[in-house]
């Protein structure tokens, strides 16, 4: 590449130099400098190198953010407040996400929920899957329940709330 290089608005050159990002550059043959044409973050969570290494899959990811979000909505300590990642009412609303993740984490018990927790936390520098505290399989067993209780438990809840006559006008 010759010349300088040409950042956007949003991609800064501040931004790139965190090293979180594949940047793709385009040369601009009229002009002595690149652009840049594709950028993507770089997953470095146990859960991204457990997808990548094909132990697990991308619907294990959905479930795993839905946990987290859940959990946001459990931890918040205004419930009335809509959540941020887009709960307005309804069904999926953030006082349902709380119970859902209270009996959801009471389904997995501790040491599962702790696994999840574990894989879903970003890293500064991306795990080898040798170092990893817990072999693939026992992070497989634990996604693979928490799919599992996470639909179990929310087809409960959406039952109770059409069952319960005060939720039901």
């Amino acid at each position: 590449m010759t010349g300088p290089e040409v950042w956007s608005d949003l991609i800064t050159p501040e931004r790139a130099a965190k090293g979180d990002m594949s940047l793709t550059r385009q040369p601009n043959p009229y002009a002595k400098q690149s652009f840049i044409t594709k950028a993507r973050v770089e997953d470095r969570s146990v859960l991204g190198l457990l997808i990548d290494k094909g132990h697990l899959d991308e619907h294990h990811r959905y479930y795993g953010d839905k946990l987290l979000e859940c959990r946001h909505a459990f931890l918040s300590p205004v419930r009335h407040r809509p959540h941020p990642m887009g709960h307005r009412g309804g069904a999926e609303s953030t006082g349902f996400a709380a119970a859902l993740y209270v009996r959801v984490t009471a389904r997995l018990t501790g040491p599962r929920v702790r696994t999840v927790l574990y894989a879903l936390a970003e890293r500064d520098v991306r795990p080898a899957i040798g170092d990893l505290p817990a072999a693939p399989a026992v992070y497989r067993d634990a996604f693979e329940r928490l799919v599992d209780a996470t639909d179990e438990e929310r087809k409960r809840l959406h039952d109770e709330l059409a069952n319960n006559p005060c939720a039901n006008p």
